[in-house]
């Protein structure tokens, strides 16, 4: 089992009206209310995650002795990458998915135990 507390978020939408217009990214820190997700047989070919909106399984798309890069489909469809740096004890996630008309994606990293 491996524990990864995610203390803050950086996210970024680009919405379209004929031209490509980037809206400012955004990061926000989590002192109060880290979000962890807690990975369970990662050593396995059946992972799983638990985080706030629940539990889900995760197919493995890449395994080292270091690193473990990991797919997650969430119950509303959308995927989330997770890569696990064992050495360092580091956890980022990433998700894109449209929202309403524009695109977004943001970016999570956290330190593991």
């Amino acid at each position: 089992m491996l524990v990864c507390e995610f203390k803050g978020m950086a996210s970024a939408s680009i919405t379209a009206d004929g031209k490509a217009k980037i809206m400012q990214p955004t990061f926000e820190v989590f002192d109060e209310d880290p979000q962890p997700m807690i990975y369970s047989g990662i050593s396995t070919e059946s992972p799983r995650v638990k985080g706030n909106l629940g539990e889900s399984p995760l197919l493995v798309v890449k395994r080292t002795p270091t690193e473990i890069e990991l797919l997650e489909r969430t119950s509303s469809g959308n995927i989330v990458m997770h890569s696990l740096f064992l050495t360092e004890k580091i956890g980022v996630m990433t998700k894109q998915y449209g929202l309403g008309a524009a695109p977004h994606a943001y970016l999570q990293m956290g330190k593991c135990w």
